[in-house]
């Protein structure tokens, strides 16, 4: 398995508001986590393959670029979720911190459960999206296995 990420922490930062702090090596474990689980299980492992090798290469095709940032928001909220769910909210030199005006306190699992549930719901939209931009370019990502095509296939097998 590459440890090649799709995206780079760029777009995750843009969208969730990370920490710049956080290097690309304490975060990628993080976006490969959710690469090599979730996203090949939504759009088929040689699809996500198939785009590592391209971003590894630098040879990323027009169409797959447009697939990627159909892809950022997603791989950036589901990654963050996982993030926050690892209790590190805030990170701060003398540990995870939540900011409250002034002040800063060590979060509570309400507090990390709120900030994980959120970004799962943000990411479940934007797969959402994912899902609906594939199905209506199937022509375009032949590697791209249809849930359409899955589901009646295995309608005629049962039926």
């Amino acid at each position: 398995m590459k440890k090649t990420t799709i995206i780079h922490l760029g777009p995750v930062v843009e969208y969730t508001g990370l920490s710049k702090n956080i290097t690309t090596q304490e975060y990628n474990r993080f976006i490969l986590s959710v690469q090599n689980l979730q996203l090949k299980n939504e759009l088929g492992k040689e699809l996500v393959e198939e785009l590592v090798s391209q971003v590894c290469e630098n040879t990323v095709t027009e169409s797959n670029e447009l697939l990627i940032l159909e892809i950022e928001p997603f791989l950036s909220f589901s990654s963050y979720a996982k993030y926050c769910g690892s209790s590190e909210i805030k990170p701060t030199r003398s540990g995870n911190k939540k900011t409250t005006g002034d002040n800063t306190t060590s979060p509570n699992k309400q507090d990390i459960g709120k900030l994980v549930d959120f970004n799962q719901r943000e990411a479940d939209q934007y797969l959402c999206q994912l899902i609906e931009f594939m199905e209506d370019n199937l022509n375009t990502y032949p590697l791209y296995v249809s849930r359409q095509k899955e589901t009646s296939e295995r309608r005629t097998i049962f039926t």
